[in-house]
């Protein structure tokens, strides 16, 4: 159901009891909408997994280049998969302190794939929640990779911007943010730790038919020494 700020925070200023008691400014309020909405997006991603908030991109590299931008959307990787003779493969992930960059562009192949690492690029962007991707080494011709990631949670800017979510998660949304009220108020909030335990289980129960219905998992094999196999395995 959509809904939009204002009526979100009519509710939650209800639910808490504040409403025209000058306690919580509207200000306030908004910011801790937005705090509780990324709180229940990153809950909803454990939950569902796979199925909720999920978008994938096409990176078609250049000869010599080894960064490339991700966009302000990207919030978790999910998979990074090079195309290797129309299949695609998955690379492994490097930390900066166990790997020697290698600046020399080469071939990319089953004998030699890259790996890569994500890095924030916002502080020399000066733009929020800019994510970009490194490979080590870069390459030396065009390369096909799939980055399949989970999207960063809806902000709301203006009281008459919307978000659509099931009725369970705007509850949860109106008890993450009066947890906050609560909090700055110094007031009791065991009933509402225990309400939420109780809409997360409504929400695990709805998540629960997906993974019946849609039993399938990825098994990728690969090792250093050149040997693949990179298949779909259903699994019933």
């Amino acid at each position: 159901m959509p809904i939009t700020r204002e009526e979100l925070r009519n509710l939650i200023h209800q639910r808490c009891d504040i409403e025209n008691s000058g306690f919580e400014t509207d200000a306030e309020t908004n910011h801790h909408i937005n705090f509780a909405v990324s709180v229940v997006h990153d809950y909803l991603i454990t939950t569902f997994e796979n199925s909720y908030a999920v978008k994938s991109i096409l990176i078609t590299t250049v000869a010599g280049t080894s960064g490339y931008d991700l966009g302000s959307d990207f919030h978790r990787p999910i998979s990074i998969s090079m195309e290797i003779d129309g299949f695609y493969v998955p690379l492994n992930r490097f930390e900066d302190a166990d790997v020697i960059l290698v600046s020399t562009p080469e071939s990319w192949g089953i004998g030699n794939m890259p790996e890569y690492t994500l890095v924030d690029t916002s502080f020399s962007t000066a733009t929020y929640n800019n994510w970009g991707i490194q490979f080590n080494p870069p390459p030396d011709s065009v390369k096909n990779v799939l980055v399949k990631y989970h999207q960063t949670a809806p902000e709301f800017d203006n009281d008459t911007d919307e978000i659509f979510y099931q009725r369970n998660v705007i509850d949860l949304i109106i008890i993450e943010a009066c947890l906050r009220i609560k909090d700055k108020e110094e007031r009791e909030v065991t009933r509402l730790m225990q309400e939420r335990s109780k809409i997360e289980e409504r929400i695990k129960d709805w998540a629960s038919p997906i993974d019946r219905l849609n039993p399938h998992g990825t098994i990728d094999i690969y090792n250093r020494t050149g040997w693949f196999d990179w298949r779909h395995k259903r699994l019933f």
